[in-house]
């Protein structure tokens, strides 16, 4: 039997106080800057997938991700406070753009919410929010609520300044760092033929050789993987599926997001059968996919990352081993 799952649940909360131009949250799956919930139905699924990831007969680390701003949410942060008591949940991380941390943080202590189970992917988007404020925020969580903290900027060609300040107070304040690539929106992400990664990536564009980029923070060995899993994941030995799951807005189970994407090798769906979640046996599994695994949550998955990152880590972007 298992002993520890990863999920990253993608749950259908939808309001967000951010207008990224960039966002990719977009279609069934797209943000609001007007309303949290679709319907009440969205609010009655997600408690019952939060209600079937508690009752799991293994350890839990979950990324509890939304189509929004969780801070947003007192419904969202609800069931965060009550996952976060509960035995099999080793932590909970919120993905998050850091503006209502202050805030957010005293309702989920009202809320009785457990701080040590609490991580925190704070994101950094520079044309909606002062550095100073943005960082302010972030060590309010890591000093005073004891929360693991990463900070986390997204490189694009017109924000590289923005990054290497951003770069230089995390330093200064102790604070985990993180540089993910930006992706291109616009890219088709129901294709699955080759990638043209310049299109996809538009930092590449500016620094094909990479070498700028690892001096900017991006970490060598995952910026090698993810460009591998972006341009050509088929063939690659991955354990999603077995030891990590993808569920989605409406409780459809995947192996990974691109699967989800390109509705390859569905597990099940919790909403309408939850008792039949069919896990993948073996631990590794060579991908189907011929391009375009781009979240970090499901290319960590992947064999070349094995020895790499410390599985004790209450995250599943953070790779320090």
């Amino acid at each position: 039997m298992k002993d520890f799952l990863k999920i990253w649940y993608i749950a259908p909360q939808r309001l967000c106080n951010f207008h990224c131009s960039y966002c990719v949250s977009r279609g069934d799956y797209s943000k609001s800057n007007k309303i949290n919930w679709k319907n009440p139905k969205d609010i009655e699924g997600f408690k019952k997938i939060v209600n079937w990831i508690s009752k799991r007969p293994f350890k839990i680390g979950l990324r509890l991700g939304s189509l929004g701003e969780p801070f947003t949410s007192c419904d969202f942060l609800d069931q965060v406070a009550w996952l976060t008591n509960q035995k099999n949940i080793q932590f909970v991380e919120l993905l998050t753009n850091g503006s209502l941390l202050k805030q957010g943080l005293q309702k989920l202590q009202k809320k009785g919410a457990k701080f040590e189970k609490l991580s925190l992917w704070v994101s950094y988007h520079p044309s909606q929010i002062a550095l100073d404020r943005f960082i302010d925020n972030a060590r309010f969580a890591q000093e005073i609520y004891k929360c693991f903290v990463v900070v986390n900027g997204i490189i694009f060609p017109n924000n590289i300044e923005y990054i290497k300040n951003l770069k230089k107070a995390t330093d200064k304040y102790d604070l985990r760092f993180n540089l993910d690539l930006g992706y291109n929106p616009d890219i088709p992400s129901t294709c699955n033929n080759v990638f043209d990664i310049g299109k996809s990536i538009p930092i590449l564009q500016h620094y094909p050789d990479l070498k700028s980029l690892i001096s900017l923070g991006v970490n060598e060995k995952i910026l090698q993987i993810n460009i591998t899993a972006m341009k050509k994941p088929k063939g690659q030995l991955c354990s999603a599926g077995q030891n990590y799951i993808c569920i989605t807005i409406n409780g459809d189970v995947y192996p990974c997001s691109r699967y989800v994407v390109l509705k390859y090798n569905k597990l099940g769906n919790i909403l309408k059968n939850a008792n039949a979640i069919q896990f993948k046996s073996e631990r590794w599994k060579q991908c189907i996919v011929k391009s375009g695994c781009c979240n970090k949550e499901d290319f960590l998955n992947l064999k070349l990352v094995e020895g790499y990152i410390n599985k004790k880590t209450p995250s599943l972007g953070w790779h320090e081993k």
